[in-house]
């Protein structure tokens, strides 16, 4: 069995092989390997004078070159990070960082006052590194067991508070070793990172992209927002490698004048969510030069199967076969595990690269061990084996839903509204959508005496929530429909937002 190699390593290793070729591009600008890694080492040794144990960092700040240099540095330091999202409230921000109580903040130049108001006296801050040219390529860098954190992502939670998934270094490279030799990624590859990095799909571009050679095109956050600029940036620079979430693509398709608004793909990769077959065709015009994947895996597992697209069309695509070295079954209603077969069930998925168990112990529901003692993650995602062996995705078994790519428990929404000191009760139901998967919307029941509007109430879930988790609308009753075991009845609420005006 050949020796472990973190996912950073194999980053240096290709660093210190062709340190003059292109490793990064962002705003015209081009950084090379030997300038990638010789400032993420420099800064690996200014680090380790202060935690010579490594340690958890919290980084704050927008995509670019300096945070990919951070986020490397802090690894071959040998410590773990921990990546924020920049457009989020400060509560959430802060729930965030006492929950997973990092030893230290990170930030980007444009988000150090945030970062000081964030940190407050008692937490290390300190700004991300900035790439310089040349280096010192020969630094050392401190060695990572299999077991070792090498980052940790926050998801939505059922509680109401945001739960933390922390990845190992062995979880990483399982994934990242498999991607690496699926997709035959090269020096002459250009791979868009569109996904924000507190995500998990960017973990694809920068440690398959660097490890294999390619220069990483880094899309503002800015320029995401808006297709049409995100399509013009893919055609001008030329990208051969793209991995977002079905909602950014179809937004691309949609708003772009272009015929092909992808530009020259070779491969075009999608996860988070499926992509409507009734826009399959549409796509495949757009990129027809590219193979096109729908990748499958919770932040909890990685990615755990996959499945190329051809010709055919397909209603619902599938989610396809397990990657090699990690175990998929469905566990039915009896509590018997089908690896094939034609009886629906719950996902679960067994392998290197799903995680050891949430930050702090939460969720202990979520693993189930079998008879032979072997543990499983529960994905709370429905499925069926098909004939052809490939496994269908059918939906969710509970309150958790996907919405513009990102994975969302209305639990979490509704606890932000039930905090409102003038809020008897909230529900929250989600609708399918051919765009976004699906769009969330939230009934309120008023406290005696209240004078609520939905204006204010939409002011205080943007006050508190991150965007892709505000309602797309809130509507106002006197009491909430419940059926006859007297639980609120979702499915009349998801009618009732069905008819109401402008999708509230």
């Amino acid at each position: 069995m050949p020796p472990f190699r973190s996912i950073h390593e194999a980053v240096l290793e290709r660093a210190r092989a062709t340190p003059e070729a292109p490793a990064l591009r962002y705003k015209g600008t081009t950084r090379s390997y030997g300038a990638l890694a010789g400032s993420a080492l420099a800064f690996a040794r200014a680090l380790r004078e202060e935690h010579p144990s490594g340690g958890l960092f919290a980084v704050l700040a927008a995509k670019s070159p300096e945070a990919v240099a951070g986020f490397l540095g802090l690894l071959f330091a040998g410590g773990a990070y921990l990546p924020l999202d920049t457009r989020s409230p400060k509560a959430r921000l802060r729930a965030i960082l006492d929950r997973a109580a990092p030893d230290g903040l990170l930030y980007g130049p444009a988000h150090a006052g945030l970062a000081r108001e964030l940190a407050g006296s008692g937490l290390p801050c300190r700004p991300l590194p900035e790439i310089a040219g040349g280096g010192d390529l020969s630094l050392p860098v401190s060695p990572a067991a299999a077991g070792d954190l090498a980052y940790l992502l926050f998801t939505s939670g059922s509680t109401g508070e945001p739960k933390g998934v922390p990845i190992s270094h062995g979880n990483a490279a399982a994934f990242v070793d498999w991607a690496a030799e699926r997709f035959d990624l090269g020096p002459g590859d250009l791979v868009a990172v569109h996904a924000p990095l507190h995500f998990d799909l960017p973990v694809f571009d920068l440690y398959v992209g660097l490890r294999r050679g390619a220069c990483l095109l880094l899309i503002p956050d800015e320029t995401v927002l808006f297709p049409e600029a995100t399509s013009r940036l893919l055609a001008a620079e030329g990208a051969t490698v793209l991995y977002a979430v079905p909602s950014a693509l179809l937004a691309i398709l949609k708003r772009s004048p272009e015929p092909r608004p992808f530009g020259p793909l070779r491969y075009l990769l999608y996860a988070g969510e499926e992509f409507p077959g009734a826009h399959l065709e549409r796509l495949r015009r757009a990129a027809p030069g590219a193979r096109i994947f729908n990748l499958y895996g919770p932040v909890e597992t990685n990615v755990v199967t996959w499945f190329e697209l051809d010709d055919r069309p397909f209603d619902r695509v599938p989610i396809g076969r397990p990657v090699e070295g990690t175990e998929v079954a469905l566990l039915l209603e009896d509590g018997a595990l089908s690896l094939q077969g034609p009886r629906e069930g719950e996902i679960l998925v067994h392998g290197p690269s799903v995680f050891a168990g949430y930050w702090g112990g939460a969720g202990p529901d979520r693993i189930w061990t079998d008879s032979r003692g072997q543990t499983w993650y529960r994905t709370g995602d429905v499925g069926v084996w098909r004939d052809d062996g490939d496994l269908q995705f059918l939906g969710r078994r509970d309150s958790m839903v996907k919405t513009r790519g990102f994975r969302v428990e209305l639990g979490e929404i509704e606890a932000v509204l039930h905090r409102h000191p003038e809020v008897a009760q909230a529900a929250v139901v989600a609708r399918p959508d051919p765009d976004l998967t699906h769009t969330l919307h939230a009934f309120v029941v008023p406290a005696a005496g209240a004078a609520l509007d939905e204006a204010g109430l939409l002011r205080w879930c943007r006050e508190h929530l991150p965007g892709y988790m505000v309602p797309a609308g809130i509507r106002l009753l006197r009491e909430l429909p419940t059926g006859r075991n007297g639980k609120v009845d979702r499915l009349q609420l998801a009618e009732q937002a069905g008819r109401a005006p402008h999708g509230g």
